[in-house]
């Protein structure tokens, strides 16, 4: 059945970050196998965001959009909000098809910095994807899902050091109170995911144990 338009102006009127949770509560939602209408919700959601991001990086690529453009801008952030609700959703059912969705993402999300390493908003938004994503997924993802991984964060975390890091100055206030506590961590919470995501990261071990024909031998991935 069709929503009440109400219902339709409601959600594009939320914010990016509460959009993600929703999309994140439906993916959960409708994950069960057995659950025709339910995958064909899920299979929805994640084909429409596929082909907005993915027209969205081609037209970018193309120059048939400016970066700095208002609206592709608001497209940037949506986009990675809700690649971060996907991320999110960890809960669900058969979680492996999380990996098998994104890993072909990783590369062009990344690749975002390129158009928007001087927008600290949308730089924040990719690290705490990708820091999302590596806690959440890194132990069951397999070794071309890590070197995917691997590869686009050391990509993001290049174009976000460049322009963040080397004169990078926090101003650190004397007089201590809640609010100037929480504009202090505000002003370095991207630090902070970036330094998670390479947590996150380390906790891998990239060691596949395997059996093969009754012989235990250990075969390293990286």
């Amino acid at each position: 059945s069709s929503l009440p338009v109400d219902m339709v102006r409601g959600y594009q009127r939320m914010p990016y970050v509460d959009r993600a949770r929703v999309l994140t509560a439906l993916l959960v939602g409708t994950s069960q196998t057995e659950d025709v209408k339910g995958a064909a919700i899920l299979g929805g959601c994640l084909s429409a965001i596929d082909a907005s991001f993915s027209g969205f990086v081609q037209a970018l690529s193309n120059k048939q959009v400016r970066p700095d453009d208002i609206n592709a801008q608001e497209m940037a952030c949506l986009c990675v909000e809700m690649y971060g609700g996907i991320a999110r959703a960890s809960e669900m059912c058969q979680p492996e098809r999380i990996p098998q969705f994104l890993t072909p993402s990783l590369n062009p999300l990344s690749g975002l910095m390129t158009f928007y390493s001087q927008d600290l908003v949308i730089c924040e938004s990719l690290l705490r994807f990708f820091r999302d994503y590596a806690e959440l997924f890194v132990p069951m993802l397999t070794r071309e899902q890590c070197l995917a991984l691997f590869s686009a964060s050391a990509e993001l975390l290049k174009g976000y050091s460049a322009h963040h890091c080397s004169s990078r100055v926090i101003k650190h206030c004397v007089k201590s109170s809640a609010q100037a506590d929480l504009e202090e961590e505000q002003s370095y919470n991207d630090v902070l995911c970036a330094l998670q995501l390479l947590i996150h990261l380390g906790t891998k071990d990239f060691i596949d144990v395997c059996t093969i024909e009754g012989a235990g031998q250990v075969e390293s991935s990286q």
